[in-house]
């Protein structure tokens, strides 16, 4: 539960979600030309909120002076990212998957 080891669970949630994002681009899912209609769009905006949802408690913690992450905190981001999963990789995850991504 440091910061450390949140910043790096950040890094990889990051290198996660932009991995996805590619896979929306290459195989064309979500797209459309009203951008407010694009799931692809709706779907980085999502992975955007959940990694400031993480850079928030980092920020506390800076200004608290402390490594520590709040155990309830760490349990509100692994909720976030779990209700994402249900929510929206779910809706992805065979079509693309149909397609040869990986």
């Amino acid at each position: 539960r440091t910061a450390g080891a949140l910043q790096a669970a950040l890094v990889c949630l990051a290198e996660h979600f932009q991995h996805e994002e590619a896979l929306f681009q290459q195989y064309n899912f979500g797209q459309h030309a009203n951008a407010l209609l694009s799931a692809a769009k709706s779907h980085a905006e999502e992975h955007e909120r959940i990694l400031q949802v993480g850079r928030g408690e980092l920020a506390k913690c800076s200004i608290a002076g402390s490594s520590q992450v709040p155990a309830a905190a760490i349990r509100s981001l692994l909720q976030e990212f779990h209700e994402h999963t249900v929510r929206y990789d779910s809706q992805y995850a065979e079509p693309l998957s149909t397609k040869g991504a990986k």
